[in-house]
């Protein structure tokens, strides 16, 4: 699996351009009406994954689009379920971040594969990047389309000849985030050293070397933490 690079919304593809407007307060849920005030009409189910294992009923949900809503609202009622299917906790502590969402093909109940069939991946729409600005997907109907074509498709578009009731569906795949990992080794390290510089110094007398040595394990450590930020950043 190829991550996608998340871009900051400011350089983000013209599709969702329009910018939020100034001062505008929008509310996580405008379900709009059937037309005389009646329940909102449901357009199309979706289903969202967390992770690799399908029968986790944590990290599983089968959301509900509304027949009205536009990108901007299906992009926060993706980042809420999101934030629903990793819990309160992880949402807190993990240094974990959403880093790439891609089409999987799934059987009930036994693996969630990710599908090279049609319809083709969602990286075009930087899904990711969007659900932190919303905003700029209002009024905006082309993820909205993608979706209702990933609900709706075939077997025979999905490329599937054996028997089975396979669906397709959308995966969160989260990535480790660098800064926090450095941050905590830096602390880390620069107690670890000055630890092992004043124990050296109060048993050997010798305050230059036990610096020196401190210095010399500290330089390691950074050079190892540089190489963890490296290999982060290449796989996220």
């Amino acid at each position: 699996m190829t991550p996608s690079t998340s871009a900051s919304p400011s350089s983000l593809t013209p599709m969702f351009s329009s910018p939020p407007r100034s001062g505008s307060a929008i509310p996580l849920f405008r379900q709009p009406s059937s037309g005389n005030g009646s329940t909102p009409v449901i357009g199309f189910r979706l289903k969202l994954f967390l992770g690799d294992n399908p029968r986790n009923s944590n990290h599983f949900r089968e959301t509900e689009i509304i027949e009205g809503w536009d990108d901007e609202m299906i992009l926060r009622h993706l980042g809420l379920t999101y934030d629903e299917m990793r819990g309160k906790w992880r949402r807190r502590l993990s240094i974990k971040r959403l880093c790439e969402v891609s089409l999987v093909k799934h059987a009930p109940g036994y693996w969630c594969d990710k599908s090279s069939y049609h319809p083709e991946q969602p990286g075009p729409y930087n899904i990711p990047a969007y659900m932190a600005a919303p905003a700029l997907a209002q009024g905006k109907h082309a993820l909205k389309g993608y979706l209702s074509e990933i609900s709706e498709a075939s077997e025979a578009q999905l490329g599937i000849t054996r028997k089975g009731k396979y669906e397709l569906g959308l995966r969160f795949v989260e990535g480790w985030q660098a800064a926090p990992i450095l941050v905590v080794g830096c602390l880390v390290v620069l107690a670890s050293t000055v630890v092992f510089a004043i124990c050296y110094w109060r048993n050997h007398g010798d305050l230059s070397t036990s610096f020196t040595i401190a210095a010399f394990i500290a330089g390691l450590c950074a050079t190892l933490l540089a190489v963890v930020q490296i290999v982060i950043s290449i796989r996220s």
